[in-house]
C-alpha cells in the first residue's frame, strides 16, 4: 500500500509542476504568435511563492536556452533579480542584476568567453516601461582626464562627515546617474545607502562632478546610466582634521 501512495504523491506533484508553467511563442521581433508555427522563440514560466517572483526562461526556436531572468510583473515588465543570457552556443553572453528594473551590476562576454567594454543602453519595453541592458561599447564614460584626474577632483572634494569623527562610520554608497551624449550628469540617486551623513557626502561629490566623456557605439556618443561607488572608511578625529575633514574613495 505505501508505494502506491509514494507514486500517487509524485504522480500528483510533476502535475501540479507542469499545471504551473506557462508557455508562450514569439517571432523574431519578440511580438507573440498564437502558436508555435514560425516562431523563432519561446518563453517558460514559472511562479516562485517563496519570492514572489516569475522565473522566466526563454529558449531559441531549437530548444536551447537564450536568456533566463527573474520578473516580478510581466505587464508592465518589471525585471528584480538576476539575468543571463546566452549565445547560441551555450556559452554566456551577459550577466545582469536589476532592482527593479534599475541595472545594480552587468558583464558582457564575448563567444570565447572575454569580458568585453560594456555600458547599459535604455529603451522602452513593449508596454512603455523603461527598460535597459548591458551592451558592447566602443568607450564607457568617464571623466574627462581619467583616473588621475578623478582621484585629484575626489581628494579636493570629496568631505568626511564632520559627525563622523566622533562616531567613526564606514562603508560604500553607490549613486546611479546618468551621462547624456554631450556627457552631462543627470537623474542622481543613492541607491545603496550607508548612512545619511555618508549619503549626502557622497550625493554632493557626484552632483557637483563636470561634464564626462560621453560613452560612444559605433563612433556615436549615447546617452547611458552610470553606477558610482564612493567608498568611505572609519577615520579617528585627528585623521580626519589632518586630512582636512575630506574622506576617502575607491574608484
Amino acid at each position: 500500500m505505501k508505494p502506491l501512495v509514494v507514486y500517487l504523491l509524485v504522480f500528483v506533484a510533476i502535475n501540479l509542476s507542469l499545471s504551473a508553467q506557462e508557455v508562450h511563442w514569439f517571432d523574431k521581433n519578440w511580438q507573440p504568435l498564437p502558436s508555435k508555427e514560425n516562431a523563432s522563440y519561446f518563453r517558460v514560466i514559472d511562479y516562485d511563492s517563496v519570492t514572489a517572483h516569475l522565473i522566466v526562461k526563454d529558449f531559441y526556436q531549437s530548444g536551447k536556452i537564450y536568456r533566463t531572468g527573474s520578473y516580478l510583473t510581466l505587464v508592465p515588465e518589471i525585471r528584480d533579480g538576476q539575468f543571463v543570457w546566452y549565445f547560441k552556443s551555450g556559452r554566456v553572453h551577459k550577466e545582469m542584476t536589476y532592482q527593479g528594473n534599475l541595472a545594480t551590476s552587468w558583464r558582457v562576454l564575448d563567444e570565447k568567453g572575454r569580458a568585453q567594454l560594456a555600458a547599459v543602453l535604455e529603451f522602452k519595453g513593449p508596454n512603455g516601461e523603461d527598460l535597459a541592458e548591458a551592451m558592447p561599447v566602443d568607450k564607457e564614460p568617464g571623466f574627462v582626464g581619467g583616473k588621475k584626474a578623478l582621484n585629484a577632483y575626489i581628494r579636493k572634494n570629496l568631505k568626511y562627515p564632520a559627525s563622523a569623527s566622533f562616531q567613526p562610520m564606514e562603508g560604500t554608497v553607490i549613486v546611479f546617474f546618468h551621462v547624456d551624449e554631450q556627457g552631462k550628469l543627470s537623474n542622481f540617486k543613492v541607491i545603496q545607502e550607508v548612512h545619511p551623513d555618508l549619503d549626502r557626502a557622497a550625493l554632493e561629490l557626484v552632483t557637483n562632478m563636470p561634464p564626462w566623456d560621453p560613452a560612444t557605439v559605433d563612433g556615436m556618443p549615447v546617452s547611458v546610466p552610470y553606477l558610482f561607488p564612493v567608498k568611505f572608511y572609519n577615520r579617528s578625529a585627528q585623521g580626519v582634521s589632518s586630512n582636512n575633514g575630506r574622506g576617502m574613495i575607491n574608484y
